[in-house]
Order: structure tokens, then C-alpha cells, then sequence
């Protein structure tokens, strides 16, 4: 025990940070919440959830054809505190990429016409679990992202949505959106 590096005890490291700050107590520190990760039962993707929010898995397998929205039992979903959610499914899908926007762009005419327009506001390229992908955005009177991407013949889709944003695209939002995004780990 002699060769042993001196350790101090609790209070002594207490007694010397009391002392070492004019006699005030160590700040405490609070805990701070981190991100978990969710693993989809159903689809077997993975993403990080960002600290402080909430998950819920989905209930059931979407078919690929029927409409969906961010609370239907076919997709996973991660709730903020605030107002902002955010969602996850796949469906089985031969065709590409270029494909599978057109048909979710078509898609969200038919199932969400009455609040989004049609075409979106904007388009473009985005990395999807190391996989390109494509990012639309639409103002249907609140902001919806959604990113898709195709990865050995599954067809993915995640949205988000933040009911508090009346466009199609805020810095912050789209900061969470695609961190989650470049979180996504597909199986196999």
C-alpha cells in the first residue's frame, strides 16, 4: 500500500475547492440530458435521439402504399418537449432513389394535399445514414421536412415536423433534422 498514488477523499477535494474559491461550495453540477439511441423493432433502422426527447415505436408494418402521418401506428416517433416530432418507416422499394421522391412528393399531395402544396417548397440532396437521399421540405401551415432514401431495396422515410414554424425550413429544426439523419444506421 505504500507505492500507492495518494487518492483524497471526497471531503477533502470539497474542503480544498471551498478553499481554493474564497470559502464559497463547489458548483454542483446538473444532470444534463444525452442523446439515446432508438432501434426500430419493425424496420431495423437506428438513430440517435436527441437529448430530452421522447420515443415511441411503431405498432404496425406500413404497407408502402397507404398515407401515413407523424402519429399513425405505422411509424416510429420521437416527441420533443417543445412543439417540433419527428417520425420514422420503410416499406419494401425496387426502384431508385430519383423514384421514391417523386412517389412521396405524389404521395403527400394525395394524403396531405388539403394543407401542403404541391410542388414543395424545396428539394435537394441529403446524406441519410451514408446513404444520398433527398431532403423536401413543404410550409403546409406548420414546417414538414421529410428525407427518403432507398437502401437494399427498402424504401426509407423520415419526417419532421414543428407545428410552432409557419415555412418550410428553420436553421434550427433542420440542424436537428439532420444531425438525426446522419445518425441513421440501416441493417444488414
Amino acid at each position: 500500500m505504500a507505492c500507492a498514488p495518494a487518492v483524497p477523499s471526497p471531503s477533502t477535494v470539497a474542503a480544498d475547492a471551498s478553499a481554493s474559491n474564497g470559502g464559497t461550495s463547489p458548483p454542483s453540477a446538473s444532470p444534463v440530458p444525452t442523446q439515446s439511441t432508438f432501434t426500430s423493432e419493425i424496420y431495423g433502422y437506428s438513430v440517435a435521439v436527441p437529448a430530452g426527447w421522447s420515443s415511441i415505436a411503431a405498432t404496425a408494418r406500413w404497407d408502402g402504399i397507404s398515407g401515413v402521418k407523424s402519429d399513425s401506428p405505422e411509424v416510429d416517433r420521437w416527441t420533443s418537449s417543445g412543439t417540433a416530432a419527428a417520425w420514422g418507416s420503410a416499406a419494401p422499394y425496387t426502384k431508385d432513389l430519383k423514384s421514391y421522391t417523386t412517389k412521396t412528393i405524389a404521395d403527400t399531395a394525395k394524403y396531405h394535399g388539403d394543407t401542403c402544396t404541391r410542388p414543395p417548397e424545396t428539394q435537394g440532396v441529403i446524406t441519410v445514414g451514408g446513404e444520398r437521399g433527398t431532403l423536401i421540405s413543404w410550409n403546409c401551415g406548420i414546417l414538414i421536412n421529410v428525407a427518403v432514401t432507398v437502401h437494399h431495396g427498402i424504401g426509407y422515410t423520415f419526417g419532421f415536423r414543428d407545428p410552432a414554424v409557419a415555412a418550410a425550413t428553420d436553421p434550427t429544426d433542420r440542424a436537428i433534422f439532420v444531425g438525426a439523419l446522419g445518425s441513421v444506421r440501416f441493417p444488414g
